[in-house]
């Protein structure tokens, strides 16, 4: 679908510059960084379904575009619903 631009810059907030940026993706946000004295860990990518424009703003990954089935959308939230995630759960639901 091509995206149309917004002739006012001002309303769209910071990032976002095509209607497609409001999409909602599941987006693949980084793990967080943790410091236990010396040492410091990286966690897991953790799932959340976000506008276009703010998961790039927050550094996440999401697909654009795939001419693959709905089995890349199910395959990430499955694991977050079996462990019993309740909103995992309603959005694989949905899916």
């Amino acid at each position: 679908m091509p995206s149309a631009l917004i002739a006012k810059s001002d309303a769209l907030p910071s990032g976002a510059t095509q209607l497609d940026d409001y999409f909602i993706v599941n987006c693949m946000l980084p793990g967080q960084v943790r410091r236990f004295g010396q040492m410091t860990q990286v966690t897991k990518l953790r799932p959340a379904r976000l506008e276009a424009y703010l998961c790039r703003l927050r550094g996440g990954q999401y697909i654009e575009f795939d001419r693959a089935d709905m089995a890349t959308s199910v395959a990430i939230w499955t694991s977050l619903a079996e462990s019993g995630d309740a909103d995992a759960q309603l959005l694989l639901g949905r899916l």
